[in-house]
């Protein structure tokens, strides 16, 4: 197993990376990807329900030693979706994202060695979910 604090460092750097995006137009916030896609605003609030889900769930769950359960994808992420669209400022989505991950990694860090390696293989999994998104939105932005 990786070291679960560097799995954590390496999961916290999602709130700088977001940091820079409160400088987007709003054109840019909701364009899609590529069509058929998530706008960078759907995906951001995606990433924070998901945060959310793990403060909520997954890490009770994985220090109690149940098994994790996630939650079915597409309506889940249908109101994350829902969430970007419906008046949020920019400004308030990105801060909630990021005091909501700093508030996750404080979760993590307080189990220190005492982290469920399911649970710590779960964040590396997570942390391998934000670079795709964060990837695709990088993309998008080279491109302006």
């Amino acid at each position: 197993m990786s070291d679960p604090k560097r799995v954590i460092e390496s999961f916290s750097t999602l709130i700088a990376w977001a940091d820079r995006l409160n400088e987007l137009d709003d054109a840019t916030w909701f364009k899609p990807l590529a069509e058929g896609k998530a706008s960078i605003a759907e995906v951001i609030s995606h990433l924070l329900y998901w945060d959310r889900y793990f403060i909520t769930n997954v890490v009770l769950a994985a220090v109690r030693g149940e098994e994790i359960a996630y939650p079915d994808f597409d309506p889940f992420n249908a109101e994350a979706y829902k969430y970007a669209k419906s008046g949020i400022s920019r400004k308030q989505l990105l801060w909630e994202l990021s005091a909501t991950r700093a508030e996750l990694c404080r979760m993590l860090l307080a189990l220190g060695e005492g982290m469920p390696s399911a649970l710590a293989h779960t964040i590396q999994e997570s942390t391998d979910h934000d670079l795709h998104h964060r990837n695709q939105i990088d993309g998008i932005l080279n491109q302006r």
